[in-house]
């Protein structure tokens, strides 16, 4: 097998939310750029010869999503595969998954990275990733132009992709994702397993009224994928925000008490985490100190377990203190 190796051009940076730019007068004031980030974008993947090692090899790498690089390898893969057999349209629907998923990744490492220190290494995954899951929504738009599955993953894509765009572009790409998921929903509610509802009743939680935020609707598909898929982490720690924004404290916390009970897949354990981090900082806000400790417990119990998952610990505040948001290392 010959190495492959990513080298992406650069790209004019992308506008940054409106949040970090007004913090960054005093953030990127006192923290240095990473001179080398644009390298930290660089990876090598190993390219099976086979094309059904090439399709089983992708997979195989797109459970590993603590691991920025396996996963891009994953989704390069896939593509890859795709691009050798266009006419696949089940291919091509995995592989717009696993892109979508690395775009998701690369966003969570992004937002953390709040001082903007390896900002190029994130623009130049992002744009990577924008192209492979570009070609792939075009693809799909002719194999599977009706297709539940394509509906859902390009609505989901369309939303990853523009996340970082001028408030326009990303209003305009909310709406799209709506009407996608919509439509993947009505001609199959559990498409993707539900989790098309959920990120649909999420898009609505999330954006203001006056963009089309329904906290009503929110709840509505939230409750919906849960008769489905009550064993989903994330949706349960969406009930449970819901809940909390409506002074419902006992509902909130029953939702979050049903984590415990739950045991995450080998590709699961990095969302698990991150959903048992958020919960347990919900759980100790609403006065319940038992299940904070009891999900504080699971979650450590999980990182000693697989010492490998990203623990996403606290940043530094205004450059003091606190530690690396991508390693969980201490910076000072």
């Amino acid at each position: 097998m010959a190495p492959y190796q990513c080298r992406v051009n650069r790209k004019t940076a992308r506008t940054l939310p409106l949040v970090l730019m007004l913090l960054s007068g005093s953030i990127q004031s006192e923290v240095p750029k990473n001179a080398n980030a644009a390298a930290d974008a660089r990876y090598e993947c190993e390219v099976p010869a086979e094309f059904s090692d090439l399709v089983k090899t992708g997979y195989a790498m797109a459970e590993h999503r603590y691991d920025k690089n396996q996963l891009a390898c994953a989704a390069d893969l896939l593509f890859k595969a795709s691009n050798d057999a266009p006419e696949d349209a089940a291919l091509a629907i995995g592989a717009l998954a696993v892109s979508a998923d690395y775009l998701d990744q690369v966003a969570i490492l992004k937002n953390a990275d709040l001082a903007g220190i390896q900002s190029e290494e994130w623009a130049l995954r992002l744009e990577h990733g924008t192209h492979q899951a570009s070609e792939l929504i075009h693809r799909l738009q002719t194999l599977a132009p009706d297709q539940a599955e394509a509906l859902a993953l390009h609505g989901i894509s369309i939303a990853a992709i523009n996340q970082f765009e001028n408030p326009a572009k990303v209003k305009e790409a909310v709406d799209d994702a709506i009407a996608l998921l919509s439509e993947a929903i009505e001609k199959n509610p559990m498409v993707l397993d539900g989790q098309a509802m959920s990120i649909l009743g999420r898009i609505y939680f999330e954006i203001p009224v006056l963009l089309g935020g329904d906290a009503d609707k929110a709840l509505t598909l939230y409750e919906r994928a849960y008769a489905q898929t009550p064993k989903s982490v994330q949706l349960l720690r969406y009930l449970a925000e819901y809940w909390d924004g409506e002074l419902e404290e006992e509902k909130a916390l029953g939702y979050l008490r049903e984590m415990l009970a739950l045991k995450p897949s080998f590709a699961e354990l990095q969302l698990f985490v991150d959903e048992l981090r958020l919960a347990n900082g919900l759980a100790e806000r609403l006065g319940d100190e038992a299940l904070h400790q009891q999900l504080k417990d699971k979650r450590s119990k999980l990182l000693e377990a697989h010492p490998m998952l990203n623990a996403r610990k606290s940043p530094a505040s205004a450059g003091h203190g606190g530690v690396d948001p991508l390693t969980g290392e201490p910076q000072y």
